[in-house]
């Protein structure tokens, strides 16, 4: 029974589930086992994962949340990658942060007070993000600073463009 438990506890996105249970019990207002469910997932994974956080889909927490917090009233959309002790909360006063779909944010990052990165946003390791990130763009640093805003293409897809050029042009003078 015991080995039962532990293989369920070690399974991949169990955590996920406890969170998933307790935000549907706290929905239908199912009074303290959804805070007892929280506790559980603080204790058994180290992620304080509110049920009242509005989670979306494929939502991947890293090393099953390891030292993530997260705002009782935050919003994380669809596709999102959070890396180990990430700190998305509040700055004592009204609101939350707001992330939306297809966001990656490293490791250590904060994001604080009631700001939204944008769709596709990247959060670098370990930057404070205190206004909002626009749509696409790379947010590093304390205080965070925009260092590639939406329209540009990423660094390592230029690279490997130019690259990828490089080796086409090189094929061409070969066979001449």
């Amino acid at each position: 029974m015991i080995a039962i438990l532990l293989q369920l506890l070690m399974c991949a996105g169990i955590g996920a589930k406890i969170y998933r249970t307790s935000n549907l019990l706290y929905r239908f207002r199912v009074p303290f086992f959804p805070w007892f469910l929280k506790v559980a997932n603080r204790i058994l994974f180290s992620v304080s994962l509110p049920p009242s956080v509005q989670v979306g889909r494929n939502v991947t927490f890293g090393y099953q949340g390891l030292g993530i917090v997260v705002h009782r009233q935050a919003v994380l959309g669809n596709n999102i990658t959070i890396a180990p002790n990430v700190v998305i909360g509040g700055r004592g006063r009204a609101g939350a942060p707001v992330i939306e779909d297809d966001v990656l944010i490293g490791a250590g990052a904060c994001i604080l007070g009631p700001v939204t990165v944008g769709r596709g946003a990247r959060v670098g390791a370990n930057a404070v993000v205190m206004f909002d990130v626009p749509a696409g763009a790379t947010a590093v640093g304390i205080p965070a600073r925009i260092v590639r805003s939406g329209g540009c293409m990423p660094a390592f897809e230029d690279r490997k463009k130019r690259s990828d050029e490089r080796v086409d042009s090189d094929i061409g003078d070969e066979h001449h």
